[in-house]
């Protein structure tokens, strides 16, 4: 059953590529209108890797209406991260330059249209806060994880708050989403079980991946908050929505 849940993620990984590829030119020549697309194409490939690995996610609030588009922020877990939240909303992650570089994934996040960071570099920093500008500007939905890093599930790391900076040049609402791994195999998720689903560290994705695969089935649950609108700085604004998501998250312990 492992290998079967193998192969057909895999074969969906093959299919999102051979669709996405032809898209690659126009991303080059328009950024953030073919980020767009892509932003659907994803939410609908990411609804059928959850199906083809035996995770269901439920949802805890209602997306809100009447707003084109939001800086989405969220706690980090894994990269089952990513597919659940773009099943539910068709986003544009931003992830580090480290993971642009890593085989597999790496081709996966860019033609997907995620932007990168260069976390180590502080001269960069003012280029990339204009970028995630300009796709706020154009009515992407933009996901940042300011925790800037998966974590083991123990609890939420302090929100790093640079980012921030680009909702409040644009005066985009900032949602926040909490993401909590329920259980796995009907087993309520603990310090025993959690590396199933977390990756973190210097975890190798192959080897984990392959682990996930042999889990028969795995819950998460995304809470959404109340958009947050103008705040006078990136800190007020990195702050309240920490204070949001480490209330609804359940650490593992």
């Amino acid at each position: 059953m492992a290998l079967l849940k193998l192969m057909a993620f895999c074969l969906l990984m093959a299919s999102y590529f051979i669709t996405a590829l032809p898209f690659y030119p126009f991303l080059l020549l328009f950024p953030y209108g073919t980020r767009k697309i892509l932003n659907f194409i994803v939410s609908f490939y990411s609804g059928l890797a959850l199906i083809a690995l035996d995770i269901q996610v439920k949802t805890s609030g209602d997306f809100p209406q009447g707003h084109e588009n939001f800086l989405i922020v969220s706690n980090h877990l894994s990269y089952l991260d990513i597919l659940s939240l773009s099943s539910f909303f068709p986003t544009s992650f931003v992830t580090s330059v480290e993971i642009k570089k890593m085989p597999v994934l790496g081709q996966i996040t860019q033609l997907a249209g995620c932007l990168f960071v260069e976390r180590r570099s502080r001269a960069e920093l003012g280029k990339e806060i204009n970028e995630l500008c300009e796709g706020l500007k154009s009515g992407l939905n933009i996901t940042i994880f300011p925790e800037a890093t998966s974590t083991d599930g123990s609890g939420v790391l302090k929100f790093k708050r640079p980012l921030f900076q680009s909702a409040l040049k644009t005066h985009s609402p900032v949602l926040p989403l909490c993401i909590n791994y329920l259980s796995v195999n009907g087993e309520k998720i603990g310090v025993h079980n959690r590396d199933f689903v977390c990756w973190y560290g210097s975890m190798d994705f192959f080897s984990h991946l392959w682990k996930l695969v042999q889990q028969r089935k795995i819950v998460v649950q995304i809470s959404i908050g109340t958009p947050v609108g103008e705040m006078a700085d990136d800190s007020s604004l990195a702050q309240m929505t920490y204070d949001w998501v480490s209330s609804q998250y359940v650490p593992i312990l």
